[in-house]
């Protein structure tokens, strides 16, 4: 027969998957908003060249970054 759990070990438990929760959350949010290429500014491209052995392309693109800095310059490395 299974045993039943104490009070205090579901309370743990719980504590401890809504730790798990909130870590996993919060470590989505740090890559989606540091790491995801999704919030580059779009720009408008400048020059396309492929690698000596057309391996990989690289585009730069010219991207204006609002009223309060100066236009910047993009790189994408293409695969």
């Amino acid at each position: 027969m299974a045993e039943k759990k104490s009070p205090k070990e579901k309370f743990l438990f719980g504590c401890l998957g809504l730790i798990l929760i909130v870590v996993l959350i919060v470590a989505y949010l740090i890559y989606y908003f540091s790491f995801s290429m999704n919030h580059l500014p779009e720009g408008e491209l400048i020059k396309k060249e492929n690698s000596p052995n057309n391996t990989y392309t690289i585009e730069l693109y010219r991207a204006n970054g609002g009223a309060t800095t100066s236009y910047t310059l993009r790189g994408e490395v293409i695969n």
